[in-house]
């Protein structure tokens, strides 16, 4: 069988969504045929490329080609004319979202979706079965337009990890998200009636209660990030305790704000905090770094295996949950792959993570509340002091959170599988 996965970013950069993906994909390999569909990581990424049996084709829109151009040009320049540069790449950036947000009748990125469709079609063979992945909601576009008018005996079957209608990132503005809701509501739900099978988080079953009663196709999986390490340490070893956060961090839904204070005025001995981030907090982590040089290190955006390094090499590490709560929190499973303490800050009390976290032996939940940093600071020296060195051994996590294996995730395709050869 040949399945075609969607995603965005993929291999060497891997957003939260394509870690997932490409470890489903990668067990799925043993015994069929994968092919993986994404977004380039800059312009002069291959197009083709063959990876752990994988075989992965890349697209570029005109629009991240113009924004690379535009930084790559000012980072090669010096005074006014890289001012000016990066002022080009900002307004640019600005008529861009604004096209999307406000011109457009659904915020969907059609030459993206054009992208992946042409590239369906480019495809030779047979393809089985398209899984789609969530965020971008045009993976999931793309899949249905190649169904409908190309081949329409393939199977669907979209993976979802991020809310479409009511995603507070992708709209931005809650004007906005209310005003478009019917039109994106109405492509959600053609999609999904059009689809064989779905596999969405666990955090998605009140939505689909909701908003979906008559669907009944709906696999409920939970992020595939559970993998078995050799190394889960590092032999080498730092004078401080290392403390680390790698994944993305967003203005107005997951801020480093709180965590950079608390340690600041916490006055923490002994420690370091390292930052390894893609997203558009960076200035704000630049900020702190460069009053506390010494232990507040922003490493940026890095590839799987510095990512990888990192968690080996880390004593401790931080998670941040989304504002609303709304959303699991993926590397928290990447986390306890590696048997490591993990610190949770949360916002809102019914926040999604917590159910997750309280079956795990090492972790601490701290609430980001002005008036609780006093008593956060408190509990959150006992933990470094009476958890450090300490680890979760990998059988103890299976046993806790078996089906955040991505063996789980790929016995359920295919389970899909072979309900369609029947």
């Amino acid at each position: 069988m040949h399945i075609v996965f969607i995603v965005g970013s993929y291999y060497p950069y891997y957003s939260a969504v394509s870690k997932c993906v490409g470890n489903v994909a990668e067990v799925l390999s043993r015994t069929h045929k994968v092919t993986v569909i994404c977004e380039k990581n800059y312009m002069h990424q291959e197009e083709e490329e063959n990876y752990k049996n994988l075989k992965i084709l890349r697209v570029a829109s005109k629009e991240k080609q113009t924004r690379e151009i535009l930084l790559n040009k000012a980072s090669g320049f010096k005074g006014i004319k890289r001012v000016c540069l990066r002022a080009a790449f900002d307004a640019y950036k600005l008529l861009q979202v604004t096209r999307f947000l406000f011109l457009s009748r659904v915020s969907i990125k059609t030459e993206l979706v054009n992208l992946y469709t042409k590239k369906l079609e480019e495809i030779e063979g047979q393809i089985d079965l398209i899984i789609p992945a969530s965020m971008p909601f045009e993976s999931l576009v793309a899949a249905d337009k190649y169904k409908n008018t190309v081949k329409k005996d393939v199977k669907i079957v979209p993976y979802l990890f991020d809310q479409f209608v009511d995603s507070r990132t992708l709209h931005r503005f809650a004007l906005i998200k209310k005003i478009k809701r019917n039109k994106h509501k109405e492509l959600e739900n053609n999609i999904l009636s059009n689809s064989h099978s779905i596999m969405a988080m666990h955090s998605f079953k009140k939505y689909f209660l909701n908003e979906y009663p008559q669907l009944h196709n709906i696999n409920y999986v939970e992020h595939p990030l559970i993998l078995e390490n050799e190394n889960t340490s590092s032999s080498v070893k730092f004078e401080r305790l290392k403390i680390s956060y790698i994944g993305g961090l967003y203005k107005n839904y997951v801020e480093p704000n709180y965590v950079l204070e608390l340690f600041k005025q916490g006055q923490f001995e002994s420690v370091e905090l390292h930052f390894y981030i893609i997203g558009n907090c960076n200035r704000i982590v630049d900020k702190y770094s460069s009053e506390n040089a010494n232990w507040i290190v922003n490493h940026g955006g890095v590839d799987k295996k510095r990512a990888e390094i990192a968690l080996r090499e880390s004593d401790f590490l931080i998670s941040i949950a989304e504002n609303n709560g709304i959303q699991m929190s993926s590397k928290i499973f990447e986390y306890m792959s590696f048997g490591k303490p993990i610190i949770h800050f949360y916002t809102v009390s019914n926040d999604v993570n917590l159910k997750i976290l309280e079956k795990y032996p090492l972790a601490l939940c701290l609430k980001q509340d002005q008036s609780k940093t006093g008593s956060n600071i408190i509990k959150l020296k006992r933990f470094l002091e009476e958890s450090y060195n300490k680890i979760v051994l990998f059988d103890e996590v299976v046993r806790i959170f078996p089906d955040a294996t991505p063996e789980y995730t790929a016995e359920l395709v295919e389970t899909i599988l072979k309900e369609q050869a029947r």
